[in-house]
């Protein structure tokens, strides 16, 4: 869900969130800010089907027949604008208020995205897609954990969209065409996502666009740490398409990859620079012959993500690559801008350091015990496959972090994350500091005895 890669005049970004009114309970509407209290006719009630009711921003001379189906029960509480009450994503339903702007964010490669601005200058994204909205949830889901800076996103409900349509139906007369696709695209499309609009410019812009700037960035040690994050994340959701080392087509050297329209560097609330990831997607699987490292196939429309970032050693070396693609598009861009491209080469090491110092403080969180991975995935619609490699993808990462950095030991990992026995010993051993002999014995019992051991151990 790329939001408007390619189209530079959509890379600036507004972190702001979109107005939402306070909810109510039962058959009436409080009776304050001026809201008149209004009764809910039993009928009315009965077909919301216990849904809350909500204040709804309607324009006082829109016919009935203009409301969606979903919402049109509620035309009962139609009252005065309330637009001072701000809304949280996480908060349902949504309100736009009065929207006064509307476009179609281009360079989507699924599905198709607006962009909605109301007259209070709240944003948000909405993105139409077919494809299951479990890459977005879970991926997102994972980079907030990791302590990366991504918007937030969630799915949306039926009477979400209802609102939405709503709104847009109310849009201004020149916004005609683009209301039309709205319409369009949700009949078209069989899921919907909201998400919060980021700020800042995408990589390929601010480094075409403001050469010295990208520089002075790329050299920030805050944005090394946070970039640092988002590649762990990357690593730990199995997304291939942000940024890694792998190999490129068919070359057997190691280079550096990035998509970069799906990293956007902008500032932090104290000013300081920031990653912020954005399309975040969630491709657990483990190729054993590519790791540590990803690869991309282009042509064949193939590629697969790095596992660097678990180990400290690997993701030093990942972030090396990294570094020298950076650089070395900068000079295709800008060779005028040659002599300061290789003044900062120098700060190749303090690169590696502080992107790899980012990722092992992600992965520590990441792979901290007892978060309920499992069950967080499910609710945001993986499948039981899906897990399973989630599994072993994440049993690798940890065997990897405690290891030794090279692809021979990394190859040796996959076997013991592939293995219950093998792996399960290796948390005995390395973890409860089990004698090898005692740890095989409590394996011979069973995988309750197992479970039962560590959850005695976690609470000594």
């Amino acid at each position: 869900m790329h939001l408007a890669a390619g189209d530079r005049r959509h890379e600036r970004r507004d972190a702001t969130r979109l107005m939402g009114p306070a909810r109510g309970s039962g058959a009436a509407v409080p009776d304050n800010d001026g809201l008149r209290r209004r009764s809910i006719p039993r009928t009315i009630r009965s077909s919301l089907d216990r849904w809350w009711l909500y204040r709804i921003d309607l324009n006082r001379n829109v016919q009935h027949s203009q409301i969606p189906d979903v919402i049109r029960g509620s035309a009962a509480i139609a009252g005065e604008l309330r637009r001072e009450t701000v809304m949280k994503l996480s908060e349902t339903p949504i309100a736009p208020g009065k929207l006064i702007g509307l476009r179609e964010l281009k360079g989507g490669h699924k599905g198709v995205l607006f962009l909605l601005e109301n007259d209070g200058g709240e944003k948000l994204v909405v993105k139409f897609q077919n494809e299951p909205p479990t890459e977005a949830l879970a991926g997102t889901r994972i980079m907030k954990v990791a302590g990366g800076s991504t918007p937030g996103v969630r799915l949306a409900s039926r009477i979400d969209v209802g609102i939405l349509l709503h709104a847009v139906a109310n849009i201004a007369f020149e916004l005609a065409p683009l209301r039309k696709a709205f319409e369009s695209a949700k009949s078209s499309f069989k899921h919907v996502l909201l998400m919060e609009f980021a700020e800042g410019a995408t990589l390929k812009a601010k480094r075409e666009d403001a050469v010295d700037e990208f520089l002075a960035i790329i050299q920030d040690q805050s944005f090394q740490i946070a970039l640092g994050k988002v590649i762990a994340a990357d690593a730990f959701a199995g997304n291939p398409d942000r940024m890694f080392a792998g190999k490129i087509g068919f070359d057997p050297k190691l280079a550096g990859w990035y998509h970069e329209q799906n990293l956007f560097m902008a500032k932090s609330s104290d000013g300081s620079p920031n990653a912020v990831a954005i399309d975040n997607a969630f491709q657990p699987h483990v190729f054993d012959a590519t790791a540590p490292w990803g690869r991309y196939l282009g042509g064949m429309g193939v590629q697969w993500g790095s596992l660097a970032a678990g180990n400290v050693e690997l993701a030093k070396h990942e972030a090396g690559l990294l570094f020298d693609l950076f650089l070395s598009t900068a000079k295709n861009d800008h060779p005028d801008a040659e002599p300061q491209i290789e003044q900062a080469r120098s700060g190749r090491l303090t690169f590696q350091t502080n992107v790899a110092r980012g990722a092992q403080e992600a992965m520590q969180a990441l792979l901290a015990r007892g978060q309920g991975w499992k069950d967080k995935l499910r609710k945001d619609g993986a499948t039981e496959d899906t897990i399973r490699s989630f599994r072993i993808r994440k049993r690798l990462l940890r065997l990897m972090a405690e290891g030794e950095g090279t692809e021979e030991a990394t190859q040796e990992a996959i076997k013991d994350a592939r293995d219950d026995q093998a792996y399960r010993k290796w948390v005995l051993v390395n973890e409860y500091h089990m004698a090898s002999d005692a740890a095989d014995a409590l394996l011979l019992q069973s995988l309750a005895a197992y479970k039962d051991f560590k959850r005695r151990s976690r609470h000594v």
